[in-house]
């Protein structure tokens, strides 16, 4: 039998099924069953024992299936800030509905649409009716709600996940909570392999500081570092792989390597597969038990064609069945680009993150099976979510603090969550990130 069950309306039934599904199951780690009633307008909570639970169905109510909300006019525009105390609340954001709870001799009624608003944070639809990308056809921090309504610093679904559970043990609810063990998730995209991989690609390199760049100490300085590591045999300057593997050993992490094989674009830059160098890297990092990962190529977020090849050909080079990995530019479009990975049989990736801004793109601190809105289903295909990326804070950011990424971080240790981020082999040394390390482990 399952511990709860939840009455939901006959309309938006996919959607409606699969937030509580996130919430209870994935989340909280309750079992639960539905019931389609078509006259409730609301949901529904019961259980043996317990106060019913009435969640204000405020959102869906409004719209016509199929997917009549797939608009910008239903982008959250009157967003509430809860504060209560008694219900462990300090500014929650509810993007739909009130910040209100009512309790009865028979049950409570939250007017805070916590399912919409959830489903609105997981399943990314406002990445679908918001027109404003940046030069990549990336979705972009600044434009989204969460950073313009100012919780992008917040795990908000995480937080909804919480107030759940609180109204379920007020309402009578005895049964355990899931648990769980903060994880640092390390993840390192390995875009270039070496500054000067070889003598055409370091001549095109410099000759690009002159007539593209036209920066003149740049090129001083690569030609300084290019002479050094091709005649006086230094270390090349993106050449972190050994030092990335010892931190991860030290700090006991399985760290995943992401690999790029593509070099179909001038944004592809990683060796040539054919090149023994990377087979050669890829042995070792498998040696010392850390996971080889999939970066599929700036051009492949769309073409099934591309990423499958490219897949095929990273298999190839690894004696492990790759499982996961992320984007290359984290060029991502929902739920296009989760249908790849999903047909492709992989069982997580990594891209929602923002390029501009670190933060909790999904709301969320953990994993958790992703949703398309536009096929209406459940896939089994898991995101973890992206929360902070070195070249963020150094291409993007004019200034950061490392409180502001510890205030991300204690976030995440607050949900017992997954701490993910990105650390570039060929940023290690960037002088903007001295303390990165202290935030990735």
């Amino acid at each position: 039998m399952p511990d709860l069950l939840i009455t939901i309306p006959s309309k938006f039934t996919p959607e409606i099924k699969y937030t509580f599904e996130i919430l209870i199951n994935e989340f909280l780690g309750q079992s639960c069953d539905f019931v389609l009633q078509a006259d409730n307008q609301d949901f529904h909570i019961s259980g043996n024992g317990i106060k019913t639970l009435i969640i204000k169905n405020v959102f869906f109510n409004h719209y016509l299936e199929p997917t009549g909300y797939l608009s910008s006019t239903a982008l959250p525009r009157s967003i509430v800030y809860w504060s209560d105390t008694s219900l462990f609340l300090d500014q929650l954001p509810i993007l739909y509905g009130q910040g209100r709870l009512e309790e009865s001799t028979t049950d409570f009624t939250l007017y805070a649409d916590i399912i919409a608003s959830s489903y609105f944070m997981l399943s990314r639809w406002e990445e679908l009716v918001d027109d404003s990308k940046d030069i990549h056809q990336r979705s972009t921090a600044t434009s989204s709600i969460a950073y313009q309504y100012h919780f992008l610093d917040r795990p908000i679904v995480n937080e909804y996940a919480d107030l759940l559970w609180t109204l379920l043990c007020k309402a009578g609810y005895t049964e355990k909570r899931k648990t769980r063990t903060f994880e640092c998730v390390v993840s390192h995209d390995i875009d270039q392999q070496y500054q000067w991989p070889d003598n055409l690609t370091s001549i095109k390199h410099l000759a690009g500081d002159l007539i593209k760049r036209r920066d003149l100490s740049l090129f001083s300085k690569n030609l300084k570092t290019y002479i050094q590591t091709t005649w006086f045999k230094h270390p090349d300057p993106f050449d972190h792989h050994l030092q990335l593997l010892d931190l991860a050993d030290e700090h006991g992490v399985r760290a995943c390597f992401n690999f790029i094989v593509s070099q179909s674009s001038s944004f592809d830059q990683g060796l040539s597969p054919d090149d023994p160098r990377m087979l050669k890297l890829i042995r070792l990092i498998e040696s010392r038990g850390h996971e080889i990962g999939f970066h599929p190529g700036y051009g492949s977020y769309l073409d099934g064609q591309n990423f499958e090849q490219e897949l095929a050909v990273l298999q190839n080079l690894t004696q492990q069945k790759i499982q996961g990995g992320r984007q290359h530019y984290l060029r991502f479009k929902t739920p296009y680009t989760w249908r790849l990975w999903e047909q492709a049989g992989m069982l997580w990736e990594s891209s929602l993150g923002y390029s501009d801004r670190p933060g909790f793109r999904c709301g969320s601190c953990y994993s958790y099976t992703v949703f398309d809105c536009l096929d209406r289903k459940k896939l089994k295909l898991k995101e973890k979510p992206l929360i902070l990326m070195d070249a963020s804070l150094i291409y993007y950011m004019t200034d950061w603090s490392l409180d502001e990424m510890q205030k991300l971080r204690a976030h995440c240790q607050k949900h017992e969550g997954e701490w993910t981020t990105i650390w570039h082999n060929d940023l290690v040394s960037h002088p903007k990130l001295a303390e990165f390390e202290s935030l990735i482990y």
